[in-house]
């Protein structure tokens, strides 16, 4: 009988909560939200075992099934981004909170709330956001307000990023048996729900058209690590 063994791979898992979806789409997109508001009255917001990547689309999960992990993983670092599209602002507003909706969502709500990291019943991780940088992505803020001719502004670029600032396993990894259930989950304080109300509706975008186009906030989570897979053309029994 030949000996045949498995390997492991580079493997980023990732999922994604929409905010800012019509009533057709959330009916459609599992743990998804229509507005910040409707986001608040959830007390927790969960990850990995809700939705899979036939139902909400490889853009933004790639888990193929939510109820158990298809292969060994081992888990080495973990990461959250907090996204609110921009440009779309109220350009006319005078209230600097309403111009800045995407600067408060993307920076300061991250310390209102926290995340944990389940591998069947156990918890294994209690973090804030805040702490877990994706490490990649575009980074940066840019807002105005033109008819006020005041402006927020950082630079922006995709070259910054780096992995090792993601919240990593130190020492050791979490290793995930095959079949195994595992779930993320984030709760927000009183303070970051109140914030999330007065955010309400994600603002739309303007592209000088009849009607705004609408635009999507999201939530995305990514695990780092190895996956186990069996090589091509060696597929076998365990």
């Amino acid at each position: 009988m030949t000996d045949y063994k498995s390997v492991r791979e580079s493997w980023m898992i990732y999922d994604t909560v929409l905010i800012g979806l019509d009533d057709e789409q959330s009916a459609k997109y599992p743990g998804g939200f229509t507005s910040f508001t409707a986001m608040s009255q959830q007390d927790e917001i969960p990850f990995l075992n809700i939705r899979n990547s036939s139902e909400a689309g490889m853009a933004y999960t790639n888990i193929s099934s939510k109820d158990k992990t298809p292969w060994p993983f081992y888990l080495d670092s973990f990461g959250m981004r907090f996204i609110y599209p921009t440009p779309n602002i109220n350009g006319a507003s005078e209230h600097s909170a309403v111009i800045a909706g995407s600067k408060i969502f993307e920076t300061e709500i991250l310390d209102h709330c926290y995340f944990q990291f389940q591998i069947r019943e156990d918890v294994r991780l209690t973090i804030k956001p805040a702490m877990m940088q994706p490490g990649f992505g575009p980074q940066g803020f840019m807002v105005g307000n033109f008819a006020q001719n005041s402006l927020f502004m950082s630079n922006i670029t995709n070259g910054q990023p780096n992995m090792n600032n993601r919240w990593r396993n130190v020492g050791y990894t979490m290793n995930i048996p095959r079949d195994t259930p595992i779930k993320g989950l984030l709760r927000f304080s009183e303070y970051g729900k109140a914030l999330l109300r007065q955010l309400g509706n994600v603002a739309e975008f303007d592209f000088a058209d009849e009607d705004t186009f609408q635009a999507l906030a999201r939530i995305e989570l990514t695990l780092c690590g190895k996956r186990e897979v069996q090589q091509r053309g060696e597929y076998h029994y365990e």
